[in-house]
């Protein structure tokens, strides 16, 4: 099972961004990469959190729930946990984990901007 207190510091880092949407990739050891792309050209201003780079810049061309719908329509997520918004691969070959939180925009007064 995923280290859910290594994931949520990790949501709590970028709560300072007001993000909608969050998108996190863990390693197959569960650590959290902590290199956040950030592409202002998506809607709902989505934070994208991977190591690999080449990879990033191609979900860059298309939106987040694509994205998404994308990888759980060829088999590489499942929608798990009642309906909530956590995707886990069902195989090692590309992805282990995602998750999908959304954030208030109220909740946090803090808008800082990544370094």
């Amino acid at each position: 099972m995923v280290d859910q207190q290594m994931a949520r510091r990790s949501f709590t880092a970028k709560q300072m961004n007001n993000a909608e949407h969050v998108l996190v990739l863990l390693d197959n050891g569960w650590s959290v990469l902590w290199a956040v792309l950030s592409y202002p050209d998506l809607p709902q201003k989505d934070l994208i959190e991977i190591h690999n780079t080449n990879f990033a810049r191609n979900i860059a061309q298309t939106t987040f729930s694509k994205f998404c719908n994308d990888f759980e329509r060829v088999g590489l997520l499942e929608k798990t946990e009642n309906g909530r918004n956590v995707y886990f691969s069902p195989t090692d070959k590309l992805l282990k984990i995602f998750m999908k939180i959304k954030f208030d925009a109220n909740a946090n007064s803090n808008k800082q901007k990544p370094v």
